[in-house]
């Protein structure tokens, strides 16, 4: 019982480090998104003018 304690503090230990990554990754990919938006509409701008 004790053994199967440890091993699900583990597997709690794995699914928050992946969903730590999952949001690291979702705020890179969003940050890259206002980056891209942000250029686009320095080219239409730019184009406009």
């Amino acid at each position: 019982m004790h053994h199967y304690g440890i091993t699900m503090l583990y597997y709690d230990i794995t699914i928050i480090q992946y969903n730590f990554k999952m949001l690291y990754y979702d705020i890179n990919m969003f940050h890259y998104d206002i980056t891209m938006l942000h250029y686009d509409i320095n080219m239409h701008y730019h184009n406009v003018t």
